[in-house]
């Protein structure tokens, strides 16, 4: 799912404010995974996770490439 980054952007422009900087992680299925990964945790084991739980595509080869959001 598209996060509503675009419109929110439009709007803080639209009510004046500057924007510097963006810096965002703007996948769900990354995000979980980098919050899930940690020592002593399989990288494969969170990504199964991940698409067990629904945050990945069902070949979560593209989420992890970035390529839905770029």
């Amino acid at each position: 799912a598209g996060l509503p980054i675009i419109d929110t952007l439009n709007n803080l422009i639209a009510s004046g404010d500057q924007i510097i900087k963006i810096q965002a992680v703007l996948s769900g299925s990354l995000n979980f995974v980098f919050n899930n990964f940690k020592k002593g945790v399989k990288f494969h084991d969170v990504v199964l996770e991940a698409q067990q739980q629904g945050y990945t595509e069902p070949d979560p080869k593209i989420d992890l490439s970035g390529i839905d959001v770029a």
